[in-house]
């Protein structure tokens, strides 16, 4: 069984290497399915695609539909894909599409469950990937910003984002602030 340790001690890539499935989508009928994804049921991918296909209607489509951008002629990028839930689904709708993700493990994960997607890729020292500059019509985070421990590692992660973002491209980021300022020494309880 997967324990608290997990969930707030271990880094991205860790968490990858022992259950990318948990670490992704934490619901208890992932926290016993280890590594190897060919030990995976078709159920698991399917609820985990599933998933990734309701992120992608709530979150991506209106964006593709506000820009007008068309299946075959427009790029997403997503900046920590993680195992590829949602790419698979931009990629199912016929767009090109890239990922981006911290954790070598989890992007040969997508790899193998998004082969379509290219490049998927890690960030090299400077927090750059390989991706093109300006090539990309939506750059793209879900439930990522909020794990990135350092306002340095914040502002690198943004200026990468928009280095790839086409001029008249839209970045689209979604995160929890769930933070409760008040139980930290030394700040005032909100009222």
């Amino acid at each position: 069984m997967i324990d608290e340790s997990f969930k707030h001690e271990l880094s991205w890539e860790e968490k990858a290497q022992i259950n990318p499935l948990w670490a992704i989508m934490s619901i208890e009928d992932f926290s016993e399915k280890g590594a190897d994804p060919s030990k995976w049921s078709t159920e698991d991918l399917e609820g985990f695609f599933a998933k990734g296909k309701l992120f992608y209607e709530a979150f991506i489509h209106p964006v593709v539909a506000r820009l007008k951008l068309l299946p075959g002629q427009a790029r997403l990028v997503e900046y920590g894909c993680g195992g590829g839930r949602i790419l698979r689904e931009v990629s199912h709708r016929g767009f090109s599409c890239g990922g981006i993700d911290i954790s070598p493990s989890m992007v040969a994960l997508c790899r193998s469950m998004v082969p379509e997607a290219d490049p998927v890729c890690t960030l090299d020292g400077e927090g750059r990937s390989s991706h093109s500059s300006e090539s990309a019509d939506v750059v793209y985070s879900y439930a990522v910003i909020q794990h990135i421990q350092k306002l340095s590692q914040v502002e690198a992660a943004f200026k990468e984002m928009c280095r790839i973002l086409k001029p008249d491209g839209i970045l689209r980021i979604q995160f929890y602030s769930h933070v409760s300022l008040h139980k930290r020494p030394g700040l005032p309880k909100w009222s």
